[in-house]
């Protein structure tokens, strides 16, 4: 995840062990006892998906997972 830090004026540089491409929000949901792990990409209404993300959203739904 992108995160601006004002002292240096940039983005922090992801984590050694981060994975590029990962949704936005992650929810981790029990209905009726059925658990689901829910993945949210988040965009302006002009944004667009790099591809990592689409690297990211296909590997999710070849497991059958949720993205959206």
């Amino acid at each position: 995840m992108g995160v601006y830090d004002e002292s240096i004026k940039s983005f922090r540089k992801r984590g050694l062990f981060a994975l590029s491409g990962v949704a936005d929000v992650i929810a981790v949901l029990n209905v009726n006892g059925i658990n689901a792990v829910i993945f949210l990409e988040i965009k302006t209404p002009t944004g667009k998906q790099s591809k990592a993300q689409k690297a990211f959203e296909c590997a999710i739904k070849r497991q059958r997972g949720y993205y959206y």
